[in-house]
């Protein structure tokens, strides 16, 4: 496996791709990952801290993916731009690969969308149904998925 360089340094005319982080390997990942799972978490509601996240991934309860450019492997490690934390759901009657987070640097949003097929690929090896993305609305603009449901949220105060 590269030796992790930190974040930054992709373009959108890189070729992109995702590496799968063992649970073994999270801490010599983590400080590369961190910055992108923090900006996730910074648009959601307070679900998670981001130590949260790394003590599931190094748990097997959830699994990291790494964006990375093409051609950065080697000696000098890789260039991180981006990643994804999945977690496997076993529903009663079904199992589904849920895209809990994602964050890249600016610009590359779309840049990795031809590699959904990769994660619809291993979380068929997984036994799984189905992927569900939760996330913002304006992914169902970006992904070919079916929008086939909303969360709606209210916050309970203490009265």
């Amino acid at each position: 496996m590269p030796r992790p360089t930190g974040a930054s340094g992709c373009s959108s005319s890189a070729e992109l791709s995702w590496s799968g982080i063992p649970a073994r390997d999270i801490g010599r990942w983590w400080d590369a990952a961190s910055p992108f799972i923090e900006r996730a978490l910074a648009e959601g509601r307070g679900e998670y801290a981001a130590s949260d996240i790394e003590a599931a991934l190094c748990s097997r309860a959830m699994q990291l993916w790494l964006l990375g450019r093409n051609g950065t492997r080697g000696s000098r490690g890789i260039s991180v731009c981006g990643a994804l934390v999945t977690e496997i759901t076993n529903y009663p009657r079904r199992r589904t690969a849920i895209l809990r987070l994602f964050s890249t640097d600016p610009g590359l949003r779309a840049a990795w969308l031809p590699l959904t097929s990769v994660l619809e690929s291993w979380a068929r090896a997984q036994g799984c149904d189905a992927i569900e993305v939760f996330g913002r609305p304006g992914w169902a603009k970006v992904l070919d998925y079916e929008l086939t449901h909303i969360v709606l949220c209210k916050e309970l105060k203490n009265e």
